[in-house]
């Protein structure tokens, strides 16, 4: 429902935030947005149905070897989409409390559905990232679920993720955040927002803040 925003939209603010202060890591998602020397495959639609997969060779650099495939179905209110990504023999170092770690593979799955009633749009979404290397293994696990409900000319939205976090030697971690907002249109590309979001964590204080603004998209 917060569209790709990692300001106020919890699914991303938990997995993709690419910022030292993230209480769980600093985006447990792909590491970067492009690959060097890869080669990829889309197949046709068929039946809303389609597959995309990509491989890059690791060649004995920090980079490493990786693979992902993903696929995509849509018919008529529903849409589902999941992709699997896996990194090997590389070097990742992720900023996280209490101190940065080393990891050398990693993979990640993400499953997204949406499904639209006319009267309200829902949004459920998963997420599961490993990282490992010799003794160690850090695992997160994000669910989110969301709505959003067209009223006139705005929409009112709400979304909820959390994650948990499991390390070895370490103590579970848990992440829960909730954003509600509405939005009006004044035209195709120009919109006013405002949203409210409550954040907790697992020994910290718990987080509130709002947001207020007008966004015109070119």
């Amino acid at each position: 429902p917060f569209g790709d925003s990692t300001t106020v939209g919890p699914y991303l603010l938990h997995t993709y935030l690419g910022s030292a202060s993230q209480p769980l890591m600093t985006g447990n998602g792909a590491p970067d947005s492009a690959w060097s020397n890869s080669v990829s495959y889309n197949t046709p639609v068929f039946d809303g149905f389609s597959v995309s997969a990509q491989v890059a060779a690791g060649e004995g650099t920090t980079a490493g070897r990786r693979s992902a495939i993903g696929a995509n179905f849509a018919s008529g209110p529903f849409t589902i989409g999941s992709a699997y990504e896996k990194l090997g023999k590389m070097s990742m170092n992720f900023s996280k409390p209490p101190a940065s770690v080393l990891m050398e593979d990693a993979s990640t799955l993400q499953v997204a559905a949406t499904y639209n009633l006319q009267f309200v749009k829902l949004f459920g979404k998963y997420g599961n990232t490993k990282l490992e290397r010799p003794g160690t293994e850090i695992e997160l696990n994000t669910f989110a679920a969301g709505a959003l409900v067209p009223l006139g000319s705005g929409r009112l939205m709400f979304e909820a993720a959390s994650t948990t976090r499991d390390q070895t030697l370490l103590a579970d971690v848990k992440r829960t955040t909730i954003s509600v907002g509405y939005g009006y249109d004044f035209s195709k590309r120009t919109d006013l927002y405002a949203v409210a979001m409550s954040d907790k964590v697992t020994g910290l204080k718990n987080g509130f803040g709002y947001t207020l603004g007008i966004r015109h998209t070119f």
